[in-house]
């Protein structure tokens, strides 16, 4: 009877498990590319900033 109620506990976790998983690692992969967008154009802008400062110069 024990063996019984644990292991459709531990199924249910799974299922909610895997079903938190799909939205938590879509999310963090947002994240992490707008991220990485944010720095490509803030290294842009400094890379035409050096430049525009060396023709200055």
């Amino acid at each position: 009877m024990i063996n019984d109620t644990i292991i459709p506990k531990k199924q249910k976790i799974r299922e909610l498990y895997f079903c938190l998983l799909i939205p938590i690692v879509t999310i963090a992969t947002l994240i992490i590319q707008s991220r990485e967008l944010i720095q490509s154009k803030w290294l842009q802008q400094m890379k035409w900033l050096l430049i525009y400062l060396s023709q200055v110069i």
